[in-house]
């Protein structure tokens, strides 16, 4: 859980910037995320389907807003990787199964939200972050049971100016994910 910290202080602080947060609705059951992060022009997204193209339209309106000295930060994979979420995609999705199988270490990025920000982004270029050494930290409880604790931090980013960004968005976030992919490899390899 530690990695969620990782673009304010990484990016935000570094470039003075303020970030919009896109995080999933669940998330509201921390006090703190819930009056900290619906004080400031963030976003809780409903991932269950029931109302799409709300979400979509949030998500869209957010971005849009987003004045010069702001970016809008989404987890495109709307939750973190493990080994077990891994596999019950692969059950309960399995038009999915040629996207688990190309990034081995990743969950396939949900299109949707990614690609709205997409649609109407006001002339940012697009960061991407990649990390290893967070595995040990995917809940709640291992962040007590220690788990986390003398882990390698690696992180990479990089960034695809706007006029870099073609048009067809479902491709350009595959090729972005396939880096995405080739970035974790590389890093795991250091350790």
């Amino acid at each position: 859980m530690g990695d969620t910290l990782l673009p304010l202080v990484c990016f935000g602080v570094k470039r003075d910037e303020n970030l919009r947060y896109i995080f999933k609705k669940e998330l509201l059951i921390f006090p703190s995320l819930d009056v900290g992060g619906n004080r400031l022009p963030n976003l809780f997204v409903d991932r269950t389907g029931t109302d799409t193209e709300k979400q979509l339209n949030a998500i869209r309106k957010l971005t849009a807003q987003a004045g010069s000295n702001e970016s809008v930060l989404v987890y495109p994979e709307g939750t973190r990787y493990t080994v077990e979420k891994k596999a019950a995609l692969a059950l309960s999705r399995p038009h999915l199964k040629e996207q688990l199988e190309r990034w081995p270490n990743l969950l396939p990025p949900r299109l949707g939200g990614l690609g709205a920000m997409l649609e109407v982004n006001p002339g940012k270029d697009v960061v991407f972050l990649c990390h290893t050494g967070f595995e040990g930290s995917a809940s709640i409880r291992d962040l007590f049971n220690g788990s986390w604790c003398h882990q390698h931090i690696r992180i990479h980013f990089w960034r695809i100016a706007y006029e870099d960004i073609p048009s067809d968005h479902q491709q350009f976030i595959f090729e972005q994910w396939d880096r995405m992919q080739a970035t974790v490899e590389r890093l795991m390899a250091l350790d």
